[in-house]
């Protein structure tokens, strides 16, 4: 591939990054729990309280949980899929990066 064509892709790739501003690094899980009450149908019946929707995230070194206001999950998604759309987009830039710079080095390998 020219040189020419790897820049345009590169530029089309930048152009179609996620709203920084908006992205989240962690992942989401839904739970169904059991309360504290002994008497409660949740411990009869095994009908358990939820879905509950935590958003797990590693801040310094640990791993955090934090429960997803309702309201909030499908922004809080939106945000988790920003943030794997970085990675492929940062993924492909790298390759292209590399493939351009080969083809301004002359090495042989460049448009692979």
């Amino acid at each position: 591939m020219a040189k020419n064509q790897l820049n345009s892709q590169k530029k089309k790739l930048i152009k179609s990054l996620p709203p920084l501003d908006k992205i989240l690094r962690a992942t989401i899980s839904k739970y169904y729990l059991t309360c504290g009450k002994p008497a409660c149908h949740c411990h009869k019946d095994k009908k358990k309280h939820g879905p509950y929707y935590y958003l797990s995230a590693k801040e310094e070194s640990k791993t955090r949980m934090f429960l997803i206001p309702e309201g909030f999950l499908n922004e809080v998604k939106r945000g988790v899929s920003y943030y794997n759309q970085l990675w492929e987009i940062i993924y492909k830039l790298c390759k292209l990066n590399r493939q351009i710079l080969w083809k301004k080095k002359g090495i042989s390998g460049g448009a692979k």
